[in-house]
């Protein structure tokens, strides 16, 4: 992950964090609840495993994971948002290291049976690295899991209009062409600027295959519609989310 990204979101980590656990943000909630319930639905029962959380954040999945019984170790480049993530996890078993995602992973190789990488893939330089790095750090039978905002309905490639009440999306650029740009994370006070890496979806698949690994799931999220916060309809029409799995070869599940 380049230092860039690092630092961004270092500097909106209370922000951040706020957002994200705020039950009184509709907005907020219904991002978290609805990837956050997709991606453990597809990993499966954690209980008694050995899990790591990538790019794990002010750590939201790291303690809905120990909680269900796993031991975690949680990995993130920003020590702003593990500062916070130790804070709130208290004395839940999870261990947080600081460390970049898309170097040499410090752990041994064939270590963790789960591997989960909520929202963060979109917003690093290199995924190809990344995954292979998973695939390393995984027991054969092993399974990955990770989310990413859906790349055909985020406002990379175009922009969302009201047309006769009704949310219509006009796209602007090449669907299939991976690019950067800088995006407005809305719902902060006050919103944050940050570089998204648009990927069409067969460049997430192609990096999963490059690394040998099965793929094993594939789920595409949508919320209900719901009038209190209008700016969230279009998901209703279409999927904010997109949730892929995939097993290492091997082991019982293998």
């Amino acid at each position: 992950m380049a230092r860039r990204e690092i630092l961004e979101w270092g500097s909106i980590a209370e922000r951040y964090a706020a957002w994200l656990n705020d039950e009184e943000n509709i907005s907020g909630r219904a991002f978290t609840d609805i990837v956050t319930d997709a991606v453990l639905d597809m990993a499966g029962d954690p209980a008694g495993k050995r899990v790591l959380d990538l790019g794990c954040g002010e750590g939201y999945l790291s303690r809905h994971l120990a909680r269900a019984g796993a031991v975690v170790e949680a990995i993130d480049g920003a020590g702003e948002m593990l500062r916070i993530a130790r804070a709130l996890s208290g004395d839940l078993p999870v261990s947080f290291r600081q460390g970049d995602i898309c170097g040499k992973l410090p752990y041994d190789s064939s270590t963790f049976e789960l591997i989960v990488c909520n929202m963060v893939l979109m917003d690093v330089d290199d995924i190809g690295h990344a995954i292979a790095e998973a695939a390393r750090v995984l027991k054969p039978g092993g399974r990955l899991v990770f989310s990413v905002v859906h790349p055909t309905f985020f406002d990379a490639t175009g922009e969302w209009r009201s047309e006769d009440g009704q949310p219509v999306y006009r796209p602007r650029r090449r669907y299939v062409e991976e690019f950067s740009y800088v995006k407005t994370l809305v719902g902060l006070d006050p919103p944050a600027r940050l570089t998204h890496h648009h990927r069409p979806i067969q460049s997430y698949v192609q990096a999963v295959l490059a690394a040998s690994l099965v793929l094993s799931g594939f789920a595409e999220t949508s919320m209900s519609r719901d009038r209190r916060r209008p700016e969230l309809t279009r998901f209703h029409f279409t999927a904010n989310n997109l949730v892929i799995g995939a097993t290492k070869p091997g082991g019982a599940e293998g």
